[in-house]
């Protein structure tokens, strides 16, 4: 496999100037000029990834998806730009803050140049890594007790590292499960704040340290 990296596509995440740079060149295909029908992927890549550092060189966030279709619609119109957006298949984002990542991975989602946020779908997953209590500068682990938010569709912005969703939502963790509609997070501050309707179902967990 060449470790060539190309240019596939410009992702519109607030700024101009950000470029997305895909690993597996060789699996990149772009069809001629002479338009392809528009449910037609104008390009596609597969096994994408990319990472997004800071103006302070810090890394931001990660990204990978299994496979990428771009679309590019041209209009009738020729004072109208081409309508463009990307088609993600398993896209998971890595959001780094501190000593704690946050995930958030879906099966479906869409990027579009217009547009500051990345829309995801079907079966969204937000949890969140912690360090080893023991050795907190070692390197990160799932905890086992980790909570997870879940819900059918989110809008992400990694660059500012923010997401919202009007969807219903649950929250499973150790001591139960909290439902609610609609739900904002704010990774940076590690806040999320539910919107509406919000229940919970508190349990006790088990003792792990109890053996008779």
């Amino acid at each position: 496999m060449r470790n060539n990296r190309v240019y596939i596509l410009l992702i519109a995440l607030g700024i101009a100037s950000i470029v997305m740079m895909w690993d597996s060149s060789e699996n990149v295909i772009t069809p001629p000029k002479s338009a392809p029908a528009p449910q037609i992927p104008y390009a596609f890549a597969e096994d994408a990834s990319t990472e997004y550092f800071g103006d302070a060189g810090v890394l931001e966030y990660s990204f990978t998806a299994d496979r990428l279709e771009h679309f590019r619609k041209e209009s009738d119109d020729a004072a109208i730009p081409p309508e463009e957006y990307t088609l993600v298949n398993s896209p998971h984002f890595v959001v780094y803050q501190e000593h704690t990542p946050w995930h958030i991975e879906s099966q479906e989602g869409k990027l579009t140049r217009a547009d500051e946020q990345i829309l995801l779908w079907n079966q969204v997953r937000i949890w969140q890594e912690v360090p080893d209590s023991d050795n907190p500068d070692e390197p990160l682990a799932t905890h086992p007790d980790n909570s997870e938010l879940s819900t059918e569709k989110l809008f992400i912005n990694p660059v500012e590292k923010v997401a919202h969703t009007e969807e219903p939502v649950k929250i499973t963790t150790p001591y139960g499960k909290i439902t609610a509609v609609g739900m904002s997070a704010d990774f940076k501050s590690r806040k999320i704040q539910l919107e509406s309707r919000v229940q919970a179902i508190h349990r006790i967990p088990e003792d792990r340290s109890f053996n008779p």
